[in-house]
């Protein structure tokens, strides 16, 4: 097994594992889509795509011919720790696994993959659920590496396919059926060591209801205390907003590798959701009310929502299986907020200055292998 497959299969399981210990999510809890992350950081703190679609080299993915097994163990620290251990540390671990097959249909290298994560919070959990362990769900995709070429500008074009099959409690309750991507990736070297990666992804979820509908519980706490105060006979109690119907997302990255076994990337990612469009009951129900920079407190239709996330990264590969990276990534799996609190300003995306105790900025520690 060479180090390259296990820098390829590394990046392929990253963003199973990321969603399973990230907790920052544009809908209102418990429910969630897991299908909304838009980016999270691999071992060597690169951002990839929603979708889950690798975005490593053309390279390192032509020489991912056979079957593999990829294993990724890691940690991260969050911002929050800093501020206050007492209310807002957020250490926490993951473990992903996910196989890969590389094979030829006439002369076309493809690609098939599959991928799920574990991921737990040794802190007290600051999560939509507020368990420490979560998992999950399953992604599979099929892609063709470097499938076309342009021997004139030297730019590799890279197609693939991604398809989601919920199986977490939080798709369940958003009645998720599936979600699709569909994307590709242009790169390009420079003086050998350097290289430059553009990839574009669309993704469509498919859902029963088009709202996150809380089902009806008789649960209690300790104190007696309905968790959730139902009508009589109603099968649903309330509903945490709307599920999300399109995605379009945005990746840059930018790799540099000095020796065989070192390298460093800079990434960022830019990306844009559509919630399915609600009917409020006609314009008499439509809000009117504005804010302080004149805009609509709240909107309706089918309303767009921007996220970003960037991450500096290191690996090195210590064995020809086995690789060792830290990064620096802010943003989490679905990434983090592209305006500040007034939305006047853009955000800074590679750290979080503005508020810290949200443990947006993470620094991570990742051991990962191969077979």
């Amino acid at each position: 097994m060479s180090k390259q497959s296990a820098a390829v299969l590394a990046m392929l399981l990253a963003p199973a594992l990321a969603w399973a210990q990230h907790e920052h999510h544009e809908d209102a809890a418990p429910a969630k889509e897991s299908s909304e992350a838009a980016a999270s950081p691999t071992p060597a703190g690169t951002v990839t795509s929603s979708s889950g679609e690798a975005t490593g080299t053309e390279e390192e993915k032509e020489q991912a011919g056979g079957f593999h097994v990829g294993l990724d163990l890691d940690h991260s620290l969050g911002s929050g720790t800093f501020v206050d251990t007492r209310y807002y540390a957020a250490l926490n671990g993951g473990l992903s696994v996910g196989p890969s097959y590389g094979f030829k249909v006439k002369d076309v290298r493809l690609s098939a993959s599959a991928k799920a994560g574990l991921g737990w919070e040794y802190t007290l959990p600051d999560n939509e659920t507020g368990k420490r362990v979560a998992y999950s769900d399953i992604k599979v995709g099929l892609a063709a590496p470097a499938a076309f070429k342009n021997k004139w500008s030297g730019i590799t074009a890279s197609p693939s396919f991604g398809l989601t099959i919920p199986i977490t409690p939080e798709s369940r309750v958003a009645t998720t059926i599936t979600s699709l991507s569909l994307g590709v990736g242009l790169s390009r070297s420079f003086f050998e060591k350097l290289k430059a990666t553009y990839r574009l992804t669309g993704g469509r979820s498919f859902h029963v209801n088009n709202q996150v509908m809380l089902p009806a519980s008789t649960e209690r706490d300790s104190m007696g205390n309905l968790f959730r105060v139902c009508r009589t006979n109603a099968n649903f109690c309330d509903s945490t907003g709307n599920n999300k119907a399109w995605s379009l997302v945005n990746f840059i990255d930018l790799g540099y590798r000095p020796t065989d076994k070192l390298a460093f990337s800079l990434s960022f990612m830019l990306s844009s959701g559509w919630k399915e469009a609600g009917d409020v009951g006609g314009p008499d129900y439509k809000p009117k009310a504005l804010d302080v920079n004149g805009n609509p407190v709240a909107r309706d239709g089918m309303v767009v929502g921007n996220r970003m996330a960037g991450s500096l990264g290191a690996s090195y590969a210590l064995t020809d299986s086995f690789e060792v990276s830290l990064g620096l990534s802010n943003g989490g799996a679905a990434g983090g907020p592209t305006l500040t609190n007034d939305n006047k300003n853009i955000r800074f995306p590679f750290f979080d200055f503005l508020s810290p105790a949200n443990s947006l900025t993470e620094v991570s520690l990742t051991l990962s292998a191969s077979i």
